[in-house]
């Protein structure tokens, strides 16, 4: 499979047939879990990050805003109370590499989506240049060297399954 026959499955019907439109409930419930685990109730937090905007610039890097909650939270724990300054620090995380949220399933979710990714050049690029960039670093690996994280693995599968 090339560039282009890999862009033909950017699309909601496919996206819907991998499970992807089904994925943010087990996922919140497995984060909130997570979290609770360690003593940190982010349940009522997830709600408002997640209202109006994506919270994640990947799939392990949040918004300034979260950890600043998460940070507070921590803080209560200690049994402390948390200074009520209302300053943020600066989200270095934004100028790092950020992927897309795909317009269809944006859409899904209620919050904007675009096929715009920004890369390790910090240089937003569109789909075409994402995926012939994402082909040449494949290419360029031994074969069988790329696997996916054992958490993604199913998913992958899922995606193998439907090509």
């Amino acid at each position: 499979m090339g560039v282009s026959d890999t862009l033909h499955y950017f699309n909601g019907s496919f996206y819907e047939r991998c499970g992807y439109m089904s994925l943010w409930v087990p996922e919140r419930e497995r984060l909130i879990a997570e979290m609770a685990a360690s003593g940190i109730d982010i349940a009522d937090s997830l709600r408002r990050w997640g209202r109006n905007r994506a919270f994640m610039h990947s799939s392990n890097h949040p918004h300034i805003h979260v950890l600043h909650d998460v940070a507070k939270e921590l803080v209560h724990m200690q049994g402390r109370t948390p200074i009520a300054g209302g300053i943020i620090p600066h989200d270095n995380l934004q100028l790092a590499e950020c992927f897309a949220i795909y317009p269809e399933i944006g859409e899904a979710l209620g919050v904007e989506g675009s096929y715009i990714f920004k890369g390790d050049s910090y240089r937003p690029v569109d789909l075409v240049e994402f995926v012939t960039k994402s082909f040449q670093i494949y290419n360029s690996c031994p074969q069988g060297t790329v696997v996916p994280y054992a958490h993604y693995k199913e998913y992958v599968d899922a995606v193998s399954r439907h090509l």
